[in-house]
């Protein structure tokens, strides 16, 4: 399948911190619509699914060959009992993250295959600790449903819904909190069954986003400009304030600069077939 690079699914929200050597990295689904809102872009209609493998800011997403129901948009108007998160839209998984000749239970199991063949999401992360937490629900109330993280080897953690009567729109909400220790690597998202996904949130030692060919791309700025040279390829350039607003966005295959009016700090994050990776500039 094709590699597509977007700067946003659908209206994705991105936000990147860094604090001693440690990255947090956020996902968030809020609601498809049709016009923009600030800081975030449309990327498809509600109710589109994803046929082909797309990388949107470090977080790749794998339909699988042949699967049509993946990454479905949807608006949904939730608040979480556990940590009262509100939530306006997901992001469906549509089915299993693996072929029908394997059973859940034998997908669950801590001796079974550890890797997503369809319906997954992934991103890298560095050698040490990783904390991963995401919000999810069960597409079937009622219905029970587990979310996997996996490094796709040799460790795997879940969470699964449960199934109360008298509160059952609580039962069918879930929040995954895992902890990876290891090298470098990928960590994978999927569920055994249909699942809606709300938000993910990445605590790790550079999450090795940074660490890739992309390097060789200079990004910095000379007072109210920005200079980003040594471009190779196609490459999308995002630019956001430390609100997290997107405040520009483009794709060039050249050398380029721009002008930004307001003075502050900014992160300039570039993004290419290569990889990505993000640059803290000051504009005086």
């Amino acid at each position: 399948m094709k590699k597509t690079l977007l700067t946003f699914l659908f209206t994705m929200l991105f936000s990147a911190t860094y604090l001693n050597a440690q990255v947090t990295r956020t996902w968030v689904f809020p609601s498809p619509v049709t016009t923009a809102v600030p800081g975030s872009t449309p990327f498809v209609s509600p109710g589109t699914a994803f046929l082909d493998t797309t990388v949107v800011d470090g977080l790749t997403l794998v339909p699988g060959t042949g699967i049509t129901t993946f990454g479905v948009t949807a608006g949904s108007n939730v608040t979480f009992a556990a940590d009262a998160t509100v939530f306006t839209g997901n992001f469906k998984f549509g089915g299993a993250g693996f072929a029908s000749t394997v059973t859940a239970a034998e997908m669950l199991s801590p001796t079974a295959n550890f890797m997503p063949t369809q319906r997954y999401v992934s991103f890298p992360v560095a050698a040490g600790t990783t904390s991963v937490k995401a919000w999810f629900k069960t597409s079937s109330g009622g219905a029970l449903r587990s979310l996997v993280c996996t490094d796709g080897v040799a460790w795997k953690t879940f969470v699964t819904t449960t199934t109360d009567a008298a509160n059952q729109a609580i039962a069918d909400q879930g929040i995954l909190n895992a902890s990876y220790t290891g090298g470098a690597g990928t960590l994978y998202l999927f569920s055994e069954a249909g699942a809606n996904l709300y938000k993910i949130v990445v605590n790790g030692p550079a999450l090795g986003l940074n660490n890739f060919e992309l390097n060789a791309v200079n990004v910095f700025s000379n007072g109210k400009q920005i200079n980003v040279l040594n471009v190779t390829s196609e490459t999308q350039v995002n630019v956001y304030n430390m609100t997290g607003a997107l405040v520009k966005s483009f794709a060039t295959s050249s050398d380029s600069n721009f002008e930004l009016l307001n003075s502050g700090l900014y992160i300039v994050n570039v993004n290419s077939a290569e990889g990505q990776k993000s640059v803290k500039v000051i504009v005086k």
